[in-house]
């Protein structure tokens, strides 16, 4: 059975804990069940600071280096028809997760939510169907970047009570959140309750009373990989001997919890997480995708982790305002792209290196896919060829889809596959490997004749026996005149000679430029349409990619729209 009375020992972490200010903590007050945004900019939390001492859901935010006072939220409800401490905040904290019994629901506890508009919370909305059941939902997490909830189903709830809980997760489709899917047995062993995925979006904490905890309830933690969680281990730097619950995480590892005065009030305190508990760095993309005129588009957007094949999130965006947060946790590359829905427009991507990230990054892009005319230039982004050769790298694999899922939408559509290259190089030796092209020359040489030595070679030369008569009859005549033409047959004279050399170069631009042609013709697209060129070192319509030394370039030849 899980009470909902969590106090964390202070002792637990010596010096490390520092109380919220009074700000948060009033004296006179109780202050109890924190929960952060990832952006850790916006804090929840219960308060009994009321005109008949009920706790009350209280919002303060992070301006200026501290937390300003609180304010109450009006939408949420009264905490006697809404399970304690099970708020959650999306990544911005404009958005209310929680679960409540009130009238109008699906089952028992079902979770609500409610949005921050123009200052003011709206009024709580049922999250419904097919993620609400009969049975009770609680304590709901949202990922940053609002695409999956985590949540617990449980047998029995109150308040204050759940019983008979395991966690499961839902993914947002085109049409809503899908059917929930279950978290493996080796996380929910026991009463599991009470997940809260990190800023991160990989790191799950959650509580349970599973074996091999330091008694009652405690704090465990998992990461994802994929489609793959990790086995859970024990929090241990702040689990206790009683019921440990509610420990929440800004991106800056800062975590918050409920601990008890010297005074004996209940307070929230917070402390930075050791380093091995920490969260990943990671990119955070935060912006929206909308045509030339500035109007939002209904767009996919997808990261992909290359390095370990799996999608890292997909997201669609909303006309209304084209808007997405994504995160990219680091230690891997990313193919990121952004795609108008109905393929109207020019899509975009690009290639996302977070192998090694010193700190948390926000981006705030502002994408905008052009209309599809003719005469289009644009880069592959995320496109490289294997090494020193013509061979086109299977991270590529992405990149070409989208073009040729674009060729294939517009059967019209006829284009310049373009290949360029930084710098031309060419040794006659190849000194490095990036020389693996070879080329046939003609050199031309002059090299060393025979020797005239007087009479001795007159057989292997006929214009020296001229010479050498001549010789003869001015020796006595002209010492002069004979004394250089001795020294005209004595010297080494030289002739030309002609050889074929192999130069080699870099120049594999002719050879990148068909490698992809030959990819999309294997794929269907009529090789009519396509026309390859290699422009070796000759400046590109558009700029190289830092750090990248090639680049293919697609240039529309015809109207795309054209019938």
């Amino acid at each position: 059975m899980l009470v909902l009375m969590t106090v964390w020992s202070q002792s637990i972490f010596a010096q490390r804990v520092r109380l919220l200010d009074r700000h948060i903590n009033h004296p006179a007050y109780n202050s109890v069940y924190p929960a952060v945004s990832g952006d850790g900019k916006v804090m929840l939390y219960m308060s009994d600071y009321s005109d008949d001492g009920s706790f009350t859901l209280m919002k303060s935010d992070y301006r200026a280096g501290k937390w300003q006072i609180g304010e109450d939220v009006e939408g949420v409800g009264s905490s006697k028809v809404n399970n304690w401490g099970g708020y959650a905040l999306d990544y911005d904290g404009k958005s209310i997760y929680f679960s409540s019994r009130r009238s109008n629901g699906v089952g028992g506890f079902d979770i609500w939510f409610t949005k921050e508009i123009n200052g003011k919370w709206s009024r709580a909305d049922n999250i419904g169907k097919p993620l609400n059941t009969s049975a009770n939902e609680g304590n709901p997490s949202i990922t940053p970047d609002n695409q999956r909830i985590y949540f617990m189903r449980c047998d029995r709830m109150s308040t204050s009570i759940a019983e008979g809980c395991k966690i499961f997760y839902s993914e947002k489709g085109p049409r809503g959140w899908q059917e929930a899917v279950e978290l493996p047995d080796y996380i929910n062993r026991g009463n599991t309750t009470s997940p809260r995925i990190l800023p991160d979006n990989r790191t799950l904490l959650f509580a349970s009373d599973r074996p091999g905890g330091k008694g009652g309830i405690d704090i465990w933690l998992t990461k994802r990989s994929g489609d793959h969680w990790s086995e859970p281990i024990n929090v241990e730097a702040v689990n206790t001997s009683g019921d440990d619950l509610f420990l929440t995480t800004s991106l800056r590892s800062i975590a918050y919890f409920t601990t008890v005065t010297d005074e004996g009030k209940k307070a929230i305190a917070e402390l930075r997480l050791p380093e091995n508990l920490r969260l990943q760095n990671v990119i955070i993309k935060q912006g929206a995708v909308r045509d030339e005129f500035g109007k939002p588009l209904a767009a996919e957007v997808r990261a992909y982790d290359l390095d370990e094949e799996f999608y890292e999130t997909r997201i669609r965006t909303s006309v209304t305002d084209g808007k997405f947060i994504m995160i990219l946790p680091e230690g891997t590359t990313y193919d990121v792209s952004y795609n108008e829905i109905r393929l109207n427009k020019l899509y975009k991507s690009e290639f996302v290196d977070a192998t090694e990230l010193v700190a948390p990054r926000r981006e705030y892009p502002n994408i905008v896919l052009p209309d599809l005319t003719a005469s289009l230039i644009f880069p592959l982004n995320v496109f490289s060829f294997k090494p020193h050769t013509s061979e086109i790298d299977t991270k590529s694999t992405l990149e070409l889809s989208r073009l040729k899922r674009m060729l294939k939408r517009y059967p019209n559509l006829s284009i310049e596959i373009g290949a360029y290259q930084k710098e031309y190089l060419e040794e006659p030796n190849p000194t490095t490997e990036d020389l693996s092209e070879v080329r046939i020359d003609t050199l031309i040489t002059y090299e060393h004749a025979l020797r005239v030595d007087t009479m001795q070679n007159h057989h292997k030369d006929s214009l020296l026996i001229v010479i050498n008569t001549k010789l003869a009859s001015t020796f006595d005549e002209d010492t002069t005149h004979a004394n250089v033409l001795h020294a005209r047959m004595a010297s080494i004279d030289s002739v030309a000679v002609t050889r074929f050399v192999n130069v080699y170069h870099n120049n594999r631009t002719p050879a990148q430029a068909d490698a992809v042609k030959a990819n999309l013709v294997e794929d269907g697209i009529e090789e009519s349409r396509l026309h390859s060129i290699g422009y070796r070192d000759e400046t590109p319509p558009v700029d190289f990619q830092q750090d990248k030394e090639r680049m293919i370039v697609i240039r529309f030849l015809s109207d795309p729209k054209s019938n």
